[in-house]
């Protein structure tokens, strides 16, 4: 036990460099006092150590921090172009959740968050099976398109996410870099687009809702919480209505699965996440939707990019009334775009 400790420090030792962390308490401007120890502060917010648990809080909902209490030694991580720093199970502590909207606060506060970090929007070149069938068809079809006259060969493909709060609105497009001028390449280039963006339309919002949402978990639903013995169970059902949502959540407060009902129909979302340094990422998930006839998967990897988690592969394979669709999409060349 106690070699596999020092090992663990030793490899924090290795990339990162000490920095003070207080014990202290944080005075939120509602009134509500959190005794901890701060982890980080940057000028846009603070994260604290509360009980075991990590939260954040921004610093226009913070009145005064109490720092009087004699400072503690910890090793903060400054990582950056690589890949998020993952952490063992076993050091991944055992949450007891509280009840209520504390307990909410509980769970969201250890998963990692982009918008936590400043992302406001992204570009990115993206490429995939899906472009490059598309390139190779064209080819066939219209010769001078291909290598000759380079049209085909220097066709990019873009993406462009913003991180928005409008309800029902698509946060992501795809464009090309250029249109050929031919009306049948071009629409050829559209059908592909299409296609690519119809398929990401089933990813981004569980992607979102788990790394970009301010919460993944609705902090205004009265959720009924209970101890399972997998872990917790949490329990919304809006009166007067057919909508319902039930989540299950082990020990360590990572949901397992989130099944929402409503009178349109049901989906279900099993998610996987990659134990990092800065809170659960999501790795994966499966689930389906529409009762049932809509079944769809993903796995991603990340890099990290002026110091965000930004995803660098994507797999999709998805099945609607028996017809499968599979995607794999690569990422780079970002322009990221953080709040102000």
């Amino acid at each position: 036990m106690k070699n596999r400790v020092w090992k663990v420090i030793l490899l924090v030792l290795c990339v990162s460099i000490p920095s003070v962390a207080f014990a202290e308490t944080v005075i939120l401007k509602s009134g509500q006092k959190v005794d901890g120890k701060i982890i980080e502060k940057t000028d846009k917010y603070i994260t604290i150590d509360f009980e075991g648990v990590v939260l954040t809080y921004f610093l226009d909902e913070i009145a005064s921090i109490d720092e009087s209490k004699k400072p503690d030694l910890v090793i903060s991580e400054d990582n950056p172009n690589k890949q998020e720093v993952q952490i063992e199970e076993s050091d991944i502590p055992t949450v007891t959740l509280k009840e209520g909207s504390a307990g909410i606060q509980q769970i969201n506060a250890v998963y990692y968050n982009l918008t936590r970090y400043g992302l406001q929007q992204f570009k990115c070149e993206i490429t995939g099976s899906s472009f490059d069938s598309l390139k190779l068809m064209l080819k066939e079809e219209y010769p001078s398109a291909g290598s000759e006259n380079k049209i085909l060969d220097d066709l990019r493909f873009y993406l462009t996410y913003d991180n928005v709060d409008d309800e029902g609105k698509e946060n992501f497009y795809i464009v090309a870099s250029t249109q050929t001028g031919d009306a049948k390449i071009d629409d050829a280039i559209n059908e592909a687009i299409t296609y690519t963006r119809n398929i990401l339309k089933g990813f981004f919002p569980v992607w979102t809702q788990y790394l970009v949402a301010a919460n993944p978990i609705e902090p205004d639903f009265n959720y009924i919480i209970e101890k399972v013995p997998s872990g917790y169970s949490l329990l919304y059902e809006k009166i007067g209505t057919e909508r319902s949502t039930k989540i299950q959540l082990d020990s360590k407060l990572r949901i397992i699965e989130r099944v929402d009902n409503s009178s349109e129909g049901s989906s279900k979302i099993s998610p996987h996440f990659i134990n990092s340094k800065h809170g659960f990422l999501l790795q994966s998930f499966e689930g389906d939707s529409d009762n049932g006839s809509m079944k769809k998967s993903a796995t991603m990897s990340y890099e990290e990019i002026d110091g965000l988690q930004m995803l660098k592969q994507l797999t999709i394979k998805t099945i609607f009334s028996g017809k499968e669709g599979n995607l794999e999409i690569n990422f780079s060349d970002y322009k990221i775009k953080k709040m102000p």
